[in-house]
């Protein structure tokens, strides 16, 4: 079965990317710029990719900058 690849932008501690795990997806990048959200999503997810910076930075540098070996995704998660 294939696992659709998620980025979760502003992911806050995580609530949307869990309930897509729970749904199958797979997150590669989980985005947030507050500190103690990251420090959450660390904890609770310490084998994701959580990056604690500003999306116009994520952006400026482009996206594929941080994911590993050319990882496809399927699915933009954001929730403002």
């Amino acid at each position: 079965m294939y696992r659709y690849n998620v980025i979760e932008l502003f992911a806050g501690a995580g609530g949307l990317a869990l309930g897509l795990e729970q749904a199958g997806f797979n997150t590669k990048i989980a985005v947030e710029i507050n500190k103690w959200a990251v420090k959450t999503l660390k904890k609770n997810r310490p084998n994701w990719n959580v990056i604690q910076e500003d999306i116009t930075k994520i952006s400026e540098n482009g996206i594929k900058d941080y994911l590993k070996d050319n990882e496809e995704i399927d699915l933009f998660s954001f929730l403002i």
